[in-house]
């Protein structure tokens, strides 16, 4: 996972046709359902000791996703994304993450 997303940032970064082309196809929206699900998941682990672990494990991949949105969103971002993006960070409780992940897959 680590080298899919190290080459795919790199394909990303390495032009600027590159990056038009995921926009178009709303990569960034993708990204942000993807990573609002993992932490949704995260977030709904009860297990203190497996959460711990699974997070030590998920959090350089989150952080490789995000680095791949930044990217992205520098050059193109649309208002949804957007909206997506800020639902993401007023995330609380796993009780809020079910309600924001329904509102996400409404927002189609």
């Amino acid at each position: 996972q680590h080298l899919l997303l190290d080459f795919f940032t790199s394909l990303i970064s390495s032009s600027i046709s590159n990056q038009s082309l995921s926009c178009s196809q709303k990569l960034i929206f993708s990204l942000l359902k993807l990573l609002f699900s993992s932490i949704s998941h995260l977030l709904s682990i009860q297990n203190l000791t497996t959460r711990i672990y699974k997070r030590q494990k998920l959090l350089p991949i989150l952080i490789k996703l995000i680095h791949i949105i930044q990217i992205l969103g520098t050059f193109n971002i649309s208002v949804r994304e957007l909206k997506t993006l800020f639902k993401l960070l007023h995330l609380e409780d796993a009780d809020n993450n079910n309600n924001n992940i329904n509102n996400i897959n409404n927002d189609r």
